[in-house]
Parts: C-alpha cells; structure tokens; sequence
C-alpha cells in the first residue's frame, strides 16, 4: 500500500520529545518568572513577554501533532485507491473526517503530503501515479478496403468501414521501402 505521507506528515518519538521539552520549558519559565518578578502592572507585562515564545512553541507542537494526525488518517486511506481521483465526498466517508477540505488544504500546502493534488475547484484528490499515460493513436490504411483509420498504436483496432481487424505492424520489414 502506497504511502503520501512526508517526513513532515509523521508523529515520530521526536515529535512528542519536542512536545515534552517546550511544554516543560513553558512550565519552568513560568515558575521561575513568577518567582522572580516583584508586585506591578509591568512585571507582569515582562514575564508575558519572556514566556510568550516558549507557549507559542507549545501551541505550534500541539497544531502539528493535529494536522499529522489527520495526514495519516487521509494517508491510510488514500494508500488503497488504485483509480485516479476520490472525491473529497467520498474521502469524508472513508475517513470519517467531516469538512476534509477544511483539514487537507493546509496539510498540502504545508507538503505533509506528496503526489496528491486537489482539482481546481476542491472537489476531488487526484492521484497523480494511479493516472494511466494518454494512449497514442496511429493512422493506418486496412488492408482490406484501402480506408484510413485512427487506431491504437501498441494493439490496432477494427476498420470503421470494413469492420476487419487491422493489425498495426510493430517490427519493420528491413527489405521494405522507407
């Protein structure tokens, strides 16, 4: 089963050693500014500022952690799809995730995922590697009423006229003409 997910679409140890370290920061920052600052309006404003950064670092592990899990619940899946596109309908149903167009624009703008795309108008996910190339065309003359046809260039096809079968010769005749 094919995955989509990124190195930055996964919930390794690392991500919830981050987690513990900011929140354990934020918690002794906090203690130790609180100690620390003396009664006053602009003490108070002070510890705000010197513990502003390590919150915001809490609250972006935290924001992570959310649209990962989300990527590998869309992940596990889109892992199963073998056509070509999945509406964003039935990606909610397969999923459970109701609005999945809410979580799947920031995971793929933030690349958690890769090889998928939404459609223009974010009603499907299209899968770019289950898309099967454009079949190339020939036109041949049948043998049989002398009538040009379009056929498939890898296997022929039927003569619009005649209706024979019109085999497209893959191997050159090295004592024909060129």
């Amino acid at each position: 089963m094919k995955s989509y997910l990124t190195y930055k679409g996964k919930n390794t140890p690392l991500t919830w050693i981050g987690l513990a370290t900011w929140g354990v920061l934020a918690w002794i920052g906090m203690e130790v500014v609180i100690d620390s600052i003396p009664e006053g309006a602009m003490s108070v404003f002070a510890a705000m500022i010197v513990e502003a950064p390590f919150l915001a670092g809490l609250i972006l592990q935290i924001y992570r952690i959310y649209y990962r899990y989300y990527a590998a619940k869309i992940d596990q899946v889109l892992g199963g799809v073998h056509e070509e596109s999945i509406s964003l309908q039935r990606l909610e149903e397969l999923t459970g995730i109701q609005d999945i167009a809410r979580y799947l624009v920031p995971i793929l703008q933030r690349e958690m995922m890769e090889d998928i795309k939404l459609d223009t108008h974010n009603t499907k996910v299209i899968l770019p590697e289950n898309v099967r190339p454009a079949q190339s065309y020939v036109a041949i003359v049948c043998p049989h009423c002398g009538a040009t046809n379009r056929v498939p260039a890898d296997v022929g096809g039927t003569c619009e006229y005649c209706s024979q079968f019109i085999q497209v010769n893959t191997k050159r005749d090295p004592w024909q003409k060129k």
